[in-house]
């Protein structure tokens, strides 16, 4: 946790070095790459790949509402595939820390599906607590960094979220995030649509 609040830090001041009079997106729609990976009861690395669709609307010049699905899935044999669905929806609140430089909190719903064709499958819910920086280096430069807990079958995990936009144009930007922690690294590239 220490680490996650020295990171948080460092990035803060950071952005007082070099940044720009351009307010970052929270009215977008993100479509993506994602690649979960983790690492298996057995000490063995797996991988899940799939996709990832993402909103984010302002209600007002605080209040925001997002949403996301992401579907990722792993042949593990011939007769065996396993696939996992997520999705969550919530409410957010964003603060000018100063022209181009946002803080943010998020709560959200969080459901799971986990199937298997040959052994069924598991639904559960939970939530998604963020809080985080969202700021513009430059005109065409968005960098995020945030920290999640998210609590799902009355378990509770931190992850550190790193992620950015580069603007190809007022319309469209290409996308990336990076989620951590000790046994699960989940990332996605994609292109973004503001409006």
């Amino acid at each position: 946790m220490i680490k996650n609040k020295l990171l948080l830090a460092a990035f803060v001041i950071g952005l007082s070095c070099n940044v720009s009079a351009v307010e970052p997106s929270f009215d977008k729609a993100e479509i993506g790459y994602m690649d979960y990976s983790f690492d298996s009861p057995f000490s063995i690395s797996e991988k899940l790949t799939g996709y990832e669709v993402k909103l984010s609307h302002s209600l007002n010049d605080n209040w925001y509402v997002a949403g996301s699905y992401t579907s990722v899935s792993k042949d593990v044999s011939s007769f065996e595939t396993v696939d996992l669905n997520v999705y969550d929806i919530g409410l957010g609140y964003r603060l000018p820390i100063s022209e181009n430089i946002f803080g943010f909190g998020e709560l959200d719903y969080l459901g799971s599906d986990l199937s298997s064709n040959n052994f069924g499958g598991s639904t559960s819910d939970g939530r998604q607590a963020k809080l985080g920086i969202k700021a513009m280096f430059t005109d065409n430069l968005e960098f995020t960094l945030a920290l999640e807990n998210i609590t799902d079958g009355g378990v509770s995990t931190n992850y550190t979220v790193i992620g950015g936009a580069l603007n190809l144009n007022d319309n469209m930007a290409f996308y990336f995030d990076y989620k951590s922690e000790s046994e699960l690294n989940r990332s996605a590239i994609g292109f973004r649509f503001n409006f």
